[in-house]
């Protein structure tokens, strides 16, 4: 849930939980889950795959860790993790980069996918996708 305080807009949230805003760090730990009252029932807003990007490039990756799924780190050190459920929410992702970066507001995009289909006649025709697009702290980067 969101710290007392802290609106949660749409579907979902995306916390940053270390390092502090205006500090560095080279380990960035975050949090994505669903709002309070939007919640998904298994067959239908089904949670397929999580992504988080920002400046860093996938050199100043060291490491991903995820409390669920599996994770993947594009070419473009877009981090992906995908097999997930709707249970696997809250879902923490630890990132830690080769070199310590500043804490910053809004410096990550968040994109959450999930999937569904209306009954199993509509599965076969099409698969409808919703998403939800997040900002959140994380680290800034000096070009």
């Amino acid at each position: 849930m969101p710290p007392p305080g802290d609106e949660c807009d749409g579907r979902f949230d995306a916390d940053l939980n270390s390092p502090v805003v205006g500090e560095t760090d080279d380990t960035f730990d975050w949090t994505i889950e669903r709002c309070p009252g939007a919640q998904g029932n298994g067959w239908f807003r089904n949670v397929k795959s999580i992504t988080i990007s920002g400046c860093w490039h996938r050199g100043d990756i060291d490491s991903v860790e995820v409390s669920d799924g599996k994770v993947k780190v594009g070419h473009d050190g877009t981090i992906k993790v995908f097999q997930l459920r709707n249970d696997d929410l809250p879902l923490d992702v630890t990132v830690k980069f080769d070199d310590e970066f500043l804490a910053g507001e809004d410096t990550v995009e968040v994109f959450v996918k999930e999937t569904g289909w209306p009954g199993w006649f509509w599965h076969f025709l099409f698969t409808f996708f919703q998403h939800g697009h997040l900002n959140a702290d994380g680290p800034v980067c000096e070009n």
